[in-house]
């Protein structure tokens, strides 16, 4: 038997088609908003890259007491913090004693022709380079053979560190020490006048204070390094 559906009527419905919700007027739909992207205008905290002079700048001031650092400040249109007088300055003739200690001769070339105990060393010249400071070259042996009131000026090379005696003290007025490495004690000559410090920079166990105990008519200290003024 066909019964006859009429299409009208409610109870032909599943109840969960009342469920079910009714479109809405596509009018009345709004597009999703665009995401926010940050204001780079005025308030913005955008993080800028270092300016190159500015580092640079910066660094000059780290070094301001050499004389190249207060006029290169000045080149940058900055203002040194420091007054010129506040620089390392060198006269040339102490440029000079850098250059007369650096062509100075091997002590092996004179060694023969030295007399210790003699207060005249004819022929000899008053800058040596003592070589290198080892266990067979040692300070002592250095100090014990130097010629009394002879040498102005000595050269040392120290690669594995060093103690300088406190006894057959020479009368050096200038020394050019060149480090290589190792720890450094005593106190230096305490008549020099003029004293040139390469590479140490990188230097490590150096007894800063106990080296330079002593030593009151120092005028020059010349170096390659900042660095080593910070330990002064």
């Amino acid at each position: 038997m066909i019964k006859d559906i009429n299409p009208n009527d409610e109870s032909l419905l599943d109840d969960n088609s009342r469920d079910i919700t009714k479109p809405t007027d596509i009018g009345d739909t709004k597009p999703d908003d665009p995401p926010k992207v940050p204001s780079v205008g005025k308030g913005s905290k955008k993080r800028e890259a270092p300016c190159p002079i500015e580092e640079f700048a910066r660094q000059l001031e780290t070094n301001n007491r050499s004389l190249e650092s207060f006029m290169l400040l000045g080149a940058l249109g900055r203002m040194p913090s420091k007054n010129i007088s506040y620089c390392c300055l060198m006269s040339s003739k102490s440029f000079g004693i850098y250059n007369r200690l650096v062509k100075a001769d091997k002590m092996d070339k004179w060694r023969d022709q030295i007399t210790p105990s003699a207060h005249s060393q004819h022929g000899v010249p008053k800058y040596i380079n003592y070589g290198v400071v080892s266990k067979t070259n040692s300070l002592l042996k250095i100090y014990s053979e130097d010629p009394p009131n002879h040498f102005n000026g000595v050269v040392l090379q120290i690669p594995l560190g060093a103690s300088f005696p406190s006894m057959k003290i020479p009368n050096w007025k200038e020394l050019l020490i060149v480090y290589r490495g190792g720890a450094i004690s005593g106190s230096l000559p305490p008549k020099l006048k003029f004293l040139g410090l390469e590479d140490f920079k990188g230097s490590i166990n150096v007894n800063w204070k106990e080296l330079f105990m002593g030593v009151t008519k120092l005028k020059i200290l010349l170096t390659d390094s900042c660095e080593v003024f910070k330990n002064l």
